[in-house]
């Protein structure tokens, strides 16, 4: 009984974690088209990094960096093994 109760509370932060992305990825969307086109560069670069923070935050992704600053006009080349390093190098 009691494994069955612990079952149904995984299952419920589970839906509430997929409800909860999903309604970040709909705000997201929503912010790309109305408040994009009238944002310059930089603020756009700031607020897609901060939704990239927030979206891994909420899949329980914790980032660390290390090293030294990569300058503002650098190419950064990357050999992602996973979707989600598309997000983290993002989110720096």
């Amino acid at each position: 009984m009691r494994s069955l109760s612990l079952r149904a509370l995984r299952e419920a932060r589970a839906a509430l974690r997929i409800a909860r992305v999903a309604l970040h990825l709909a705000v997201g969307l929503a912010t790309v088209l109305a408040l994009f086109p009238l944002l310059e560069h930089r603020a756009r670069a700031a607020v897609s990094r901060r939704w990239t923070a927030a979206l891994l935050r909420m899949l329980g992704v914790e980032l660390r960096l290390g090293g030294a600053p990569v300058p503002d006009c650098a190419l950064l080349v990357a050999n992602h093994v996973s979707w989600l390093d598309v997000l983290v190098v993002n989110t720096v």
